[in-house]
């Protein structure tokens, strides 16, 4: 276009660029790489992988908030050298477009050249808005322009108000630990330095370890059987709850402990409730399970185990667990000939070993269960229980249910009693594995239990680590939520190069049952190895001692009452429904954990383990502080961005830097009065004079002249 009285403009001769400057130039170009690296960087330390190798140093340094400073230093330094141009543009935008007051002429021009931001212009705009739409666009994007400017310089605060303390992995260390006994150190007759105790059942647990798990699913679903399915549980080797809680990644040497557990309908050769043991009603016969599974170790049984169960059906819940004893039926405890009860074949042995060596006569005890319990009653079995018949009472009559099966006592006109029983296998094995456990969660935290005088012990979360998440026992829950670490698969759990099964008692070879089961054995670990003895756990919610008593034919029968807190959980688990298999897999756990932490400090076998656990560090934790930084660096860019698209569209003589060209264009018969007498005036002389002359509000612009040699300064 040519210059013409309607105040259209010609285009000037120089380029986009060369108006805009080199400086102005280079400094959007660099300020703009400056915040989008800075904005990147921000972006992962907020979003990258906790596995990122970089990410992890710079938090495991303690850098997080030395990068996040340094990263809104950029911003902020970025976005004040975009704010400068962009004032620089909008003086262009006011004096080529919108006018201004003649008073405003010199300052505007000298805000092309060079300024320290938006402040000055946003006071100078403000001070007019007219009605055409340039006129009030021009002080708007000047004051948006401000404002975000200001917020950019708070990104700092912003960003760090995100910051907490967040658990991340930390560095590899390997280090050196007792992680447990060393069995050749025990051969020739040496012992390994156990601590001796009492049995885990009586025994109350300080706490409920964090462990390692690796499961598969039931091998077996057939009717009147009930499998845990293979589930592997390793023990972590430190005695504080922080250093097992924290883990992230332990490989090295621990104990992992057989846990899995199968329940059936038993079939009995001979059974009968005998009313003849000092007014304590007791379960007599011999039994065989109903199944010959793959899984169960046998050995010929024959004609059965001979077990006897003591029952207590006067207080609480009648429930009893009792251990069928290793004596073959119609044999004598003192030669030694055995009939191994059965268990489920460990995967630290091979099948063949199932059972140890019995050349010396001694036989494994303690992995099968017997649990009874007296679904029904009439009032008339509280009187026998409690005077004595000096009788015995055959079953009278049998039925199946799941994996119980019901046995009817007494007449058949009047039955005195109703029990339930099923038999539950299982290897209660250990070894002494290389293992790999993850965390795969920060914070693991281990169950508490709660007590109230009404309600007893509550031990839903310690039912919850165990697996039991729902009323059927469902095991789809995570790790991760359940507390517990993961158990990587080996290719083989046979004991390798280095490893051990662990063998038993102090003192004795290696073809005995793992010291865990020892303790764990109602008997103790000093109990009678092989013998007649008949042990039985009631959960009645009593705390009586150990009961003692005789019985003609099967030597002495033990009443054991387990810790109020072993009963409790027997209760909690099967009245929520988490079935008999669960719940002696549960008691396999924790008697074993008793066990293992209170021979912890025995322990004589020095094993370099790999440790990485969960570190508290500063890192981004929240995530509204650095959408709100993003958010308003964006809206900065996309404003810059406008400004820059109506200055090259809307202006044609103003060149950003140029101090000569800002002075000169600022000619013409309106403003050449005041400029020539105003060498030794201040700005304020200068528009007093102005307001006298009745001019200072009066709005002009700046335009081509005519000839295209110059600017004026025209209304």
């Amino acid at each position: 276009m040519t210059g013409n009285d309607d105040g259209k403009i010609a285009p000037n001769a120089q380029s986009r660029l060369q108006r805009l400057g080199w400086l102005s130039t280079a400094s959007l170009g660099a300020s703009l790489a400056f915040i989008m690296a800075a904005l990147s960087f921000l972006a992962f330390l907020w979003f990258g992988s906790r596995d990122n190798t970089s990410w992890r140093r710079i938090a495991l340094g303690g850098w997080m908030t030395r990068a996040i400073a340094i990263s809104s230093l950029a911003i902020r330094t970025g976005a004040s050298l975009q704010e400068i141009v962009a004032t620089a543009m909008l003086a262009a935008l006011a004096l080529e477009c919108a006018k201004v007051p003649l008073q405003d002429i010199a300052p505007f021009s000298m805000l092309r050249n060079g300024n320290s931001g938006p402040l000055q212009l946003s006071y100078l705009l403000l001070r007019w808005m007219g009605r055409e739409w340039i006129q009030w666009v021009v002080p708007s994007l000047s004051l948006l322009l401000l404002m975000v400017g200001t917020a950019i310089q708070f990104s700092s605060t912003i960003l760090l108000s995100d910051l907490g303390l967040v658990a991340i992995p930390g560095r590899l260390s390997v280090t050196s630990l007792s992680t447990n006994f060393d069995y050749m150190l025990a051969t020739g007759g040496r012992s390994i330095p156990i601590i001796l105790g009492t049995t885990s059942w009586t025994q109350r647990a300080p706490f409920y370890p964090t462990f390692a798990e690796y499961s598969e699913p039931p091998v077996y679903g057939e009717d009147g059987i009930v499998d845990t399915g293979m589930t592997l549980r390793a023990f972590m080797p430190f005695a504080d709850e922080e250093s097992r809680s924290s883990i992230y990644n332990f490989t090295g040497k621990t104990t992992v402990l057989d846990t899995r557990v199968i329940c059936m309908r038993p079939e009995f050769t001979d059974i009968s409730l005998d009313l003849s043991v000092d007014s304590y009603p007791a379960l007599v016969g011999n039994v065989l399970p109903s199944s010959n599974l793959s899984q169960i170790a046998l050995m010929g049984l024959g004609g059965g185990n001979l077990f006897g169960c003591t029952l207590s059906p006067l207080n609480g819940w009648p429930l009893v667990l009792c251990q069928p004893n290793e004596a073959q039926v119609g044999a004598v405890k003192d030669n030694f000939t055995v009939n191994w009860a059965g268990e489920l074949i460990s995967p630290f042995r091979p099948p063949a070993d199932a059972r140890p060596s019995t050349t010396s006569g001694i036989g494994k005890y303690g992995t099968t269960y017997l649990a009874v319990n007296i679904t029904n009653h009439s009032p008339q079995w509280i009187n026998t229980t409690s005077y004595g018949m000096n009788k015995t009472l055959p079953a009278t009559s049998e039925a199946p249910d799941s994996e119980w099966m019901v046995f009817t006592f007494g007449p058949l006109y009047d039955p005195l009693v109703t029990v339930s029983v099923s038999i539950c296998y299982s290897s209660w094995d250990a070894a002494d594995l290389n293992i790999t456990a993850l965390g795969s969660a920060a914070g693991l935290s281990e169950p508490n239990r709660t007590y109230t005088y009404a309600n007893g012990f509550g031990l839903i979360e310690l039912r919850k680590q165990l697996g039991q998440m729902t009323p059927r026992g469902d095991w789809s829950q995570s790790h991760s939520e359940r507390g517990i670490l993961t158990l990587q698969k080996r290719d083989s759990w046979l004991p390798g190069d280095g490893e051990a099964s662990t063998p038993a008692y102090p003192g004795f070879t290696d073809d005995e049952l793992p010291y865990l089961n020892g303790f764990a054995r109602m008997a103790g670990l000093y109990g009678s190895l092989v013998s007649n003895d008949n042990f039985s756990a009631k959960f009645d919610n009593e705390i009586d001692p150990v009961y003692t008593l005789t019985h003609p034919d099967r030597s002495v029968m033990y009443l054991l009452t387990p810790d109020l807190v072993i009963q409790a959980l027997v209760q909690e688990i099967l009245q929520s429904g988490g079935g008999l298999a669960f719940m002696v897999q549960s008691l396999i756990t924790v008697l074993s954990s008793i066990t293992y932490y209170q021979q912890l400090p025995a322990f004589n076998q020095v094993n370099d383990i790999s440790l990485e656990q969960y570190t508290q560090v500063t890192s981004p934790s929240k995530f509204a502080g650095f959408v709100s930084v993003a958010s308003i660096v964006v809206f900065h860019e996309a404003l810059v961005v406008v400004i820059c698209l109506l200055f090259f569209t809307m202006t044609s003589v103003s060149s950003l830097g140029t101090a000569w060209q800002a002075a000169a264009q600022i000619r013409g018969p309106a403003v050449d009065k005041y400029v020539n007498n105003a060498a030794f005036l201040r700005d304020s002389k200068v528009r007093e004079q102005m307001k006298r002359d009745g001019v200072d509000k009066k709005l002009y612009r700046i335009r081509m002249t005519v000839d295209r040699r110059r600017t004026e300064v025209v209304d």
